[in-house]
This record gives structure tokens, sequence and C-alpha cells, in this order.
């Protein structure tokens, strides 16, 4: 059974954004040509661009060791997301450090949890723990880790992870109780985000999680990932209300030179209704933005433009799939609250925030008027979400293992 609360870092009322930062990985899924000769400086540039663009977080991966065959699409160019998000911490201000996402199984839960809870409070109550299962059997192998029980330890981690994280002492060990410090700023505990697009990652998400980041889920998908999540709360933990993510490939306005297939440009108004129609309408509340350049600077002008003109047109509509077997096939939107003021606009007691507990204006803050509720609403199929064809190869996300 799982706790039903789950902590919000989502602003009210907003659809937020973030983004995976570049340098950091050199996988050719993900990364741009100019990232093979850009330096640690240029990785900096980039986090205080989104610090300053309003960006909800700065995300990196993790990787630890990767076999020569996957090597040839991911590199071997992978950062320690621990202590890549330390060293941004203390180049930014306000956006939140985000695993995108740490490998449970690589290391000891206890260990990991020490190690966000002291990234959460270097960095003044900033951190996101993004959570998966793996997916590279070969470096499971190098690492003296079970590739076929990643799913068990992965469940069994986050268990661990989540207890130590929300109190000091634990007897979630072999050991029996133990006790860690430093404390997290972020209170009952920094959020749980869970990668992956599997039905285990989704299970992990209804019941243990704050909130969910897709790999590679087609946007024809996501309904019916929506309602599979939703199903297995309401069993579960009825009240939780996880963040919901997807992934939005984009440039602002129209380059001069040819961008790679489906990435969506054009106008400020043109991105921020995709995103409010096809991504805010099935329940999407944070989107992790891919923005392609040439170079730095011109990535960090695109953060920009993307901060001043597309998002503060971004709203999410928190509309979710019928899970009680209703025929009505009409998309319909469920808010909560309407009266200004952060407690009006809660969707439920349950749902908890992580202001800091120092009042140091370093600390990131939630404002806002109105929030939606994840509710049993009707929907659509999948009519109207662009084809996976949109997704190049080259360009996709990294999919996810299914552990």
């Amino acid at each position: 059974m799982g706790d039903s609360a789950t902590v919000s870092v989502v602003p009210e009322g907003a659809l937020a954004y973030g983004m995976q930062l570049p340098v950091q990985a050199l996988s050719v899924r993900v990364s741009m040509p100019w990232e093979q000769d850009a330096t640690v400086d240029d990785l900096v540039r980039v986090a205080q661009a989104a610090d300053d663009a309003g960006f909800l977080y700065v995300a990196v991966c993790h990787h630890v060791a990767i076999p020569p065959e996957p090597a040839e699409m991911m590199s071997t160019q992978w950062f320690d997301p621990i202590a890549t998000l330390g060293f941004l911490a203390a180049h930014t201000t306000r956006t939140r450090l985000m695993t995108n996402v740490f490998i449970a199984a690589y290391q000891p839960a206890l260990g990991t949890a020490k190690a966000f809870a002291t990234l959460d409070r270097l960095s003044n109550g900033r951190a996101i723990v993004g959570i998966g299962a793996g997916h590279v059997e070969g470096e499971f192998d190098a690492l003296g880790v079970s590739f076929s029980g990643r799913g068990a330890i992965t469940d069994d981690a986050l268990a661990t992870i989540k207890a130590a994280l929300t109190d000091e002492w634990t007897d979630t060990t072999p050991a029996g109780r133990v006790g860690q410090r430093p404390r997290p700023v972020q209170q009952p505990h920094p959020p749980i985000w869970i990668g992956g697009s599997g039905k285990p990652a989704l299970r992990r998400v209804a019941t243990m999680a704050d909130g969910w980041i897709p790999q590679a889920t087609p946007l024809d998908q996501m309904p019916a990932d929506i309602a599979t999540i939703l199903r297995e709360r309401d069993s579960v933990r009825p009240g939780a209300v996880p963040e919901i993510g997807y992934h939005l490939v984009a440039h602002v306005g129209e380059p001069s030179w040819e961008l790679p297939k489906g990435v969506m440009h054009g106008s400020a108004d043109r991105i921020a209704e995709f995103a409010n129609k096809r991504l805010g309408a099935i329940g999407v509340s944070h989107l992790q933005v891919r923005l392609f350049a040439r170079d730095a600077q011109e990535h960090c002008d695109q953060i920009a433009a993307f901060g001043a003109e597309v998002g503060p047109q971004t709203r999410p509509h928190r509309t979710f799939l019928n899970i009680s077997g209703a025929k009505d096939p009409e998309w319909r939107s469920s808010r909560c609250g309407t009266t200004s003021g952060p407690r009006a606009s809660r969707p439920s007691r349950r749902r908890r925030s992580t202001r800091p507990r120092s009042s140091s204006s370093r600390g990131p803050t939630s404002t806002g008027s109105t929030r939606s509720c994840f509710r049993s609403t009707t929907a659509s199929t999948t009519a109207g979400c662009p084809p996976r064809s949109r997704w190049p190869p080259r360009f996709s996300p990294a999919r996810a293992g299914r552990a």
C-alpha cells in the first residue's frame, strides 16, 4: 500500500517546463553536433540560462560504464549525476536539479538516499529524485548487478530511498535501525519522479512516486498510460496526484537552417498552442523541453525565448481518461478550486508542498491561483495524436527498460 500523499513542486496553475542539459551526455539520440566540442563552461552557461528563464528544472542522466556495442550510439560520456548537479547548484539559484534518471540498482539504496539528501541540503531544497530501472544489460554485468532482477531491486531501493529521505532513522536494512544526516531541506522529502515507459514504471508512479518522466512514449500512447497510472493509483492510494511529464522537441522561431524531422518550430503562439492542446489537455503538467541549436549561445537564446514567449502561454488542462467504464468518448476537463491563493487551489489535503524550511529567497517557490484535479473523466482514444514517426530515431529520447 502506497502513501496517499504526493509531493508537488509544479507551480499552481502552470504547465511547467524543464530541460535535460546538453554536454553531460553525448548519446547521438539526444545530443546535438555542437556538444561534441563543448566545455564545462558551456554546460554552466546553459544551466544558468534555464535558471534565468524560469525553467522548473535542469536534468542530467546516469550511466556508469558503457560496453563497446551500445557505446556506438550512446557514447561513453556520461557525467556523474550527483557530482554534476552539486556543481551546478553553486552556479544557479532557482531552478531545480533533477536526475533523468538515476539508476537505483547501481548502488546501495542508502548511498543513493545520502547523495540526494546532501544535494537537497547544498542546493537549499532544489533536488528532484528521478529514478529508473536501467536498460543496458552489459552495464549491469560490468557492475555485478543482476539485469533480470533489476525490477525487484528498483522496487526495494525506492522503498528504502523514500523512507531514508523522509525520516532520519529507518529500519529498512538487514542491520536494523540506522540514521542519516544531513536531512533534506524539502519536507516530507524531495519529490520522487519515475522514469520509464513499461508497465512496471507506470506501477511505480501509481504506487509510490510523485511524478512520471516518460521515456520515448509515443504521444498517442499517453492517454492509455495515464489511465493505467490512475487505475492503479485508485486501488492503492486514492487521492495521490502524481505529476505527468512529456517531451517537447522544439525551436522557437523559423530557423535559417534545416531542422531534423519532427521538431516543433515556428511562433511562440504555435508552440504554446501545441503544448496546451496536445499535452496539457491530456493531463501533462510538466514538459521536458529539447531546444535545437547550433552552438551554446544559440541554445541559451532559445532557452530565453522559450521562457519569455512560450512559457507564459502554457496552461495545464488536467483532462484525464475515464477509468470507470463510462462510454462517453469526448474529452472533458475537470478543475478543482477557483479561488485565488495557494491553499484554495489545492486538489487534496493529501497533496504536500515541499517548501524549504529555510526562508532564504534562493529556494524555489510555488505560486498560482488554480490547480486542476486528477479525476475520472472521459477521453477519446488516440485521435489527433501525432504519429510515432514524429520522433526521428537519431533525436528521440533514449528508450528506457521495461523492468
